[in-house]
């Protein structure tokens, strides 16, 4: 039980970093449009 309770966890890790990685990656996307409405916004002044 205790063996099998470890593989689950080693398993586990794996997915939550992608989620991570999901997470960060959509942050960055929106950074990249805020920025890009920003620099709009100073050209159409």
């Amino acid at each position: 039980m205790a063996r099998k309770l470890k593989i689950m966890e080693n398993e586990k890790h794996p997915l939550e970093d992608l989620k991570n990685d999901e997470i960060t990656e959509k942050r960055r996307e929106i950074w990249r449009g805020k920025m890009k409405k920003v620099e709009n916004l100073k050209m159409s002044m």
